[in-house]
C-alpha cells in the first residue's frame, strides 16, 4: 500500500495519479494530514507502506514521525544538505549562490530536511537565467526524475529503521546508484517519454 500526500494541488500530484495508478493520492493541509494518516493506517490495517510527500510545505511533528510505522520520503528543491527550508527561500538562495543546484529525495526525520538522502539530480544554474527560470528548470528535472525514483522506491524494501543510516549506507543497503534509477525506465512507463 502506498500513499502520496501534498498540501495543495500541484503537478507532482497529477504525475502521481498517472504513475501510481492504484495508489491513493491525497491533498491535505499538514494539520489534517497527521491525524488522517495515522487513522487511515489503523483503520485499513496497513502493515507495509511507503509515504511519499511532494510539494508538502509543512514540517511533520515528532509525535507523528514517532507514531507512523512506515518510512516517509520527501522531495526538496536543492541538493541537500545545502539550503534546507521552504521552497521559495531555497530556490532564491540557490539561484544567487551556486553554479549547480537541483533536487533531492530524502527520508523525513525530525531534523528539517535532514534525513538520509536517497537520490539527487543536479541542474546547472545558467547565470543568465532569471530566478523564475532557475526554479522552472529545477522543477522540470524533478518532474522527469520522480517517476524513476518512485518506481525504484516501490521495488525496494525501504523501512522506517533505515532512517538511522547515513545516506551512503542507505544507498549501499538498497544498491541504489545513478544507474539503478535509470534501468528499465521505458518498460515501467511506456506512455511516458524518457528524457
Amino acid at each position: 500500500m502506498l500513499g502520496f500526500f501534498t498540501d495543495r494541488p500541484c503537478a507532482a500530484a497529477t504525475l502521481a495519479r498517472q504513475v501510481l495508478r492504484e495508489a491513493p493520492v491525497y491533498e491535505l493541509e499538514k494539520k489534517k494530514f497527521e491525524a488522517f494518516m495515522l487513522d487511515w493506517i489503523e483503520k485499513k490495517n496497513i502493515d507495509n507502506a511507503l509515504i511519499l510527500l511532494c510539494g508538502f510545505f509543512g514540517i511533520l511533528s515528532k509525535e507523528f514521525l514517532d507514531a507512523c510505522p512506515f518510512p516517509v520520503v520527501n522531495t526538496h528543491p536543492s541538493l541537500l544538505p545545502a539550503f534546507p527550508g521552504l521552497d521559495h527561500r531555497v530556490q532564491k538562495k540557490a539561484w544567487e549562490s551556486v553554479p549547480v543546484s537541483g533536487f533531492s529525495v530524502h527520508m523525513v526525520s525530525e531534523e528539517l530536511d535532514g534525513g538520509p538522502i536517497i537520490f539527487q539530480q543536479p541542474v546547472s544554474m545558467d547565470p543568465r537565467w532569471s530566478e523564475d527560470d532557475a526554479r522552472k528548470n529545477v522543477r522540470d528535472a524533478e518532474q522527469r526524475w520522480l517517476p524513476k525514483v518512485w518506481m525504484n522506491l516501490l521495488r525496494s524494501d525501504l523501512q522506517k529503521e533505515d532512517l538511522s543510516l547515513t545516506s551512503r549506507d542507505l544507498r549501499l543497503k538498497h544498491n541504489w546508484n545513478f544507474n539503478s534509477f535509470v534501468e528499465n525506465y521505458s518498460e515501467d512507463f511506456p506512455n511516458l517519454e524518457a528524457r
